[in-house]
This record gives C-alpha cells, structure tokens and sequence, in this order.
C-alpha cells in the first residue's frame, strides 16, 4: 500500500528532460544533489521523502512503467558501480589476459554505515529556512547564554513523576530517530522518592522545563529503556542508554533528531553542549535550556582521579577554565555537539554527559561517553535489519 500511493505521486508528477535508463546519473530536484536512476520500489529514500515530507520523487524517464526515479540510496550507487565494474573487467579481460595474482589490488572501499545514511535522510528533509549564519556555537560568551525557541529541536527531557503527580524533570537527551533518544545509562534511575525508579516520559520542543512551561511542548511516553550492558554503576564504563518511545515522534522544524558522529578521531578543538541548568544544587529548580562553548579536552588526568575502569577511546572530555561549574550544572545525558555549517546546520552528538563526579574538581574537564565507540550497540537496537 505504501508503494502504490507513492506511485500515484509517479503518475501525477512531471518531468522535463531527457529521459534516462536505470543505472545512469542523474540530479534530485529538491536537494540539487547527485544520484542514480533506480526503481521506484527499490527506493527507500523516495518514499520516505514522500511520506514524511511530501516531497514527490524526481523521475527519470516520463514513462510510467517501469517508474525510474533519482535515488541517493547507497545500495543504488553501489548497484550502479559494480555494473560499471563488470563492464570494465570484462573490457579488460577482451584487451588483455588478467593476471592471477594482482600486484596491487583494489583496497576495499567504505561503505555508509546505518547511522550515516539517516543522517543524510534527515538532512535531505530538513527545512530551508535556517541560514549558515546561524549555525556558529564555538564562541559564545563565557558562561554560555539562553537558548531560542526551536534552536535546538533535538534536544529532550527526560522526566519522572513524582509522589505529588508532578513531572520531574531530572536529566537530558538527545532524539536521533522518530522512536528513539540518546542519554546515559544513569538516567534510566533516579535515587529520589518518585513514584517510580525509572523515568516515564520525554518531552519535546521544549525550552523550558519548569513546571507549567507547556507551551508548545511535546508528550511521549517511554515504552522501554535499554541501558547498555556494561555499565554498573556511575563511576564504569559504558554509561549510554536509548530510551524507546512508545510512538513514532512526527518531524518539523521544531522536532528533528541529530545525527550520530561517527569517526573515531576526535574533530578540532571545539564542541558546545546545551541542557537545563540547575538553579540551586540538590533542588529541582530547572531554567532555560542554555548553550555553552567547550574545547575539547584530553581525558588523561580525569582517568587518574576516577574510581572506574574507564578507557580514553569511549570518552570525550571538555570544558572551558572557570566555566566548568556552569557546565557541571547542566543535566545530565545532555548532548555534547557539533554542528555541519554545509549541511544545513545538522548537528551531530559527539558523547553523552557520563557524570558529574568530575566536576568536584575545578581543574578537571566535564566527562562524556563517545559516541562513535557504541555505533554498532545503538544500530542494531535503533536500526535493527537496516544495513
């Protein structure tokens, strides 16, 4: 049923141009980006483009069978390239005889992974009306500043109910699918007297979240919490969690998940975090959601005064000297960021706030699980199947 009301979008579409066969180049018409002719069915971008954004297909050829469209699916390049190998190898055999033992074989090119492809989906749908000028987070003022509406439409709460029906709102996290959010594996229990140990709820395109600050927030309860199997306690390793919701999460421009950095270097010298800063501490006064600057840090000295076995290549460290207390403030499980000026300001989640245990000491950075060394753990339970 999905691929017949996108085919109907086939038949109503128009194409000017040229028509072209399956496997050649071609241009999307929204994106402006390249791709390659390939079935309308074999197409997933296509048709979530169309079902999440109504954004109609790109056709290829005017004709209505088969329905040829432009396609950025990896498995549609990679279709193409090994068509294009083939022919070449087979040209190379006709000319000359192929060696047995190549001297210098072809090395093994990269594919995306899951994760890299969502984040070029969510790109591709993303609005336009947010300008490169707006994307600039390295060197906001000492202490970091107040959030604007819709800034951030990643950004999460993670809530608990309380004995007095109240929603307490005792960490952060990250959306990075329509049924997922990212944070530490400490959020999924709370020590305070709740009506229950594990959080409830999340809360969406919010920037603020005291109590009655509704406006134009999001509700979605938690279906189920998978905290990851390493982690023991706040001071071991492995302190990530996903939280699954027990409803698909619809996008705008004010609800869009992040993207998932992916590279095992760390990239520059700067990152920013943001998260609701506590008021006073041991309260559960909450502000606005805030937004700080940090320069990423070496995690070295942290290890040597940490009670875990925690290893530097599953952690980032950052801070800035004289703003770590404000840092240190901030919730929980809120995300340490970048942002892809070139990308239509995607932000991408460097590590996850671990714990606060650091931040005693002034001269030490804020700690943050990396993200990229749990990519395989959050595919296969964010992604399960996709490859």
């Amino acid at each position: 049923m999905k691929w017949f009301a996108l085919n109907i979008v086939f038949l109503v579409a128009v194409q000017h141009g040229n028509s072209k066969n399956e496997g050649e180049d071609c241009v999307i018409r929204h994106t402006d980006s390249a791709g390659v002719c390939t079935l309308g069915s074999k197409c997933v971008a296509a048709l979530n483009d169309y079902q999440r954004n109504g954004i109609p297909p790109t056709l290829c050829s005017e004709q209505r069978f088969p329905f040829l469209v432009c396609c950025t699916d990896l498995t549609a390049i990679n279709s193409k390239k090994k068509h294009v190998e083939s022919v070449q190898l087979a040209t190379l055999t006709e000319t000359r005889p192929v060696a047995t033992t190549p001297k210098n074989p072809n090395p093994v090119l990269r594919t995306k992974r899951v994760s890299e492809k969502k984040c070029d989906e969510y790109s591709m749908s993303k609005s336009q009306t947010i300008s490169a000028s707006k994307c600039e987070y390295y060197n906001l003022p000492p202490g970091g500043v107040h959030s604007k509406p819709g800034e951030f439409p990643h950004m999460v709460a993670v809530g608990w109910r309380a004995v007095n029906r109240q929603v307490l709102f005792l960490c952060g996290g990250t959306l990075i699918s329509s049924r997922f959010v990212l944070t530490a594996a400490h959020c999924t229990h709370s020590n305070l007297t709740l009506r229950n140990a594990s959080p409830q709820m999340v809360r969406l395109a919010t920037l603020s979240v005291v109590p009655g600050a509704l406006a134009g927030s999001t509700y979605v309860l938690i279906e189920d919490i998978y905290k990851h199997p390493g982690y023991k306690s706040p001071f071991a390793r492995h302190n990530i969690a996903l939280l699954r919701l027990n409803e698909d999460v619809d996008f705008s421009d004010i609800i869009r998940p992040a993207c998932l950095w992916s590279k095992p270097d760390l990239p520059g010298y700067k990152a920013f975090t943001t998260g609701w800063k506590v008021l006073e501490p041991n309260t559960t006064s909450w502000s606005i959601l805030k937004k700080t600057s940090l320069s990423v840090l070496d995690c070295s000295e942290t290890l040597k005064v940490s009670r875990g076995d925690m290893r530097l290549d599953e952690l980032v460290c950052a801070g800035e000297p004289g703003e770590r207390q404000s840092t240190c403030q901030s919730n929980r499980g809120s995300p340490l960021q970048l942002v892809s000026r070139s990308d239509k300001c995607m932000f991408h989640v460097l590590g996850v706030k671990a714990s606060e245990t650091w931040c005693k000491d002034q001269n030490l950075p804020v700690v943050y699980t990396r993200v990229s060394s749990y990519l395989d753990w959050i595919e296969g339970i964010v992604w399960p199947g996709e490859s």
